[in-house]
């Protein structure tokens, strides 16, 4: 090794991100990579609102919802309007949080709709939604204004 090369440092590829430390309700862990400067190691959509960029938040989250993804389970959001979205695969908000106002007014749900233990703090809005199959709200906490007026079930 030359004296022109001595105390040099090859790049490497860098440390790898780390994973959020959520764990589902099946024992799986969220696979999406932490937040810099979370005490909980969590990724955006699970480190509770206020600790992180919730505009952004909410605008990643939306753009999830319309590339297909479908489970949202613990995720905390500060608001969201799902009016009038079709959703075609299971959707999964257990455990979810929304600190704000939460519309899926109009949405029409084609397969099962799970918001068990999901809380609503700021009102939820869910009028002339149309779910197609199974929906639970077991569990769930609903603060402020609640809406399900004319919900149309066709589960035969």
């Amino acid at each position: 090794m030359g004296p022109e090369e001595e105390g040099k440092v090859e790049a490497g590829p860098g440390p790898r991100p780390k994973t959020c430390s959520y764990e589902k309700t099946d024992g799986d862990r969220c696979h999406k990579p932490s937040i810099e400067g979370s005490a909980e190691g969590l990724c955006l959509f699970h480190e509770p609102v206020g600790g992180k960029d919730d505009d952004a938040c909410t605008r990643a989250f939306l753009k999830a919802v319309d590339g297909g993804e479908h489970d949202f389970e613990g995720y905390q959001l500060a608001d969201a309007d799902l009016s009038g979205k079709v959703f075609h695969s299971d959707m999964i908000f257990r455990r979810a949080a929304f600190t704000g106002r939460t519309s899926f007014r109009e949405a029409n749900f084609t397969e099962y709709a799970f918001f068990q233990d999901a809380t609503f703090k700021g009102g939820l809005d869910m009028g002339s939604v149309r779910f197609s199959n199974d929906v639970s709200f077991e569990g769930a906490t609903l603060r402020g204004d609640a809406i399900f007026e004319g919900d149309h079930f066709d589960k035969s």
